[in-house]
């Protein structure tokens, strides 16, 4: 069974998809090459990088967090303290518990949007929110090649798979190839 669970996985990600808003596709080396100056570029134009996920996806983004903030010099900011969402879900709606934390992004910000099925509203909204800033958006999404998540961004990283496992372990290892640095 494991041997056939990492064949499955290995051929998941030999087939990840990079895409941004109007369904070009990056190269991958060109993608990677991209976000990691963006995201450097942050130091200088005291910028913010955001993560936000639900669930799993939530902890990925917080390990993801982690990794940036030991490899690169820059704000980083995974908007997941459950004081502020539970408060912002109470008063404002399950579904503007991230936009409602993003009104104020800018040009200057990335967010990083993680979601299994691309289909959160949660997440989308926020990631709408974050657009309306100007900022530079990363989705990471799996399940349907069409879901919400994977139109929005300007680098849509997509998993095919209907699986959590492999497409939550997928995002996680995408992630570390973005957040390890050089």
């Amino acid at each position: 069974m494991i041997i056939k669970r990492l064949a499955q996985f290995d051929e998941v990600l030999s087939k990840v998809m990079i895409t941004n808003s109007n369904a070009v596709t990056y190269e991958h080396q060109t993608a990677y090459n991209l976000i990691r100056l963006a995201i450097k570029g942050l130091y200088k134009t005291h910028g913010t990088l955001y993560l936000i996920g639900n669930g799993g996806s939530n902890a990925i983004c917080l390990h993801a967090a982690a990794d940036i903030v030991n490899n690169y010099v820059i704000k980083v900011n995974a908007l997941s303290n459950p004081s502020l969402l539970t408060s912002i879900s109470n008063d404002h709606g399950y579904s503007r518990g991230y936009s409602y934390q993003l009104v104020s992004t800018n040009p200057s910000d990335i967010l990083i949007a993680v979601s299994s099925s691309g289909e959160s509203d949660n997440i989308t909204k926020a990631v709408s929110m974050a657009l309306l800033g100007g900022a530079t958006v990363i989705t990471f999404s799996g399940f349907h090649r069409n879901n919400q998540l994977r139109k929005l961004g300007k680098f849509n990283f997509w998993l095919d798979s209907t699986d959590y496992g492999i497409v939550e372990i997928g995002h996680s290892f995408l992630l570390h190839l973005l957040t390890d640095g050089d």
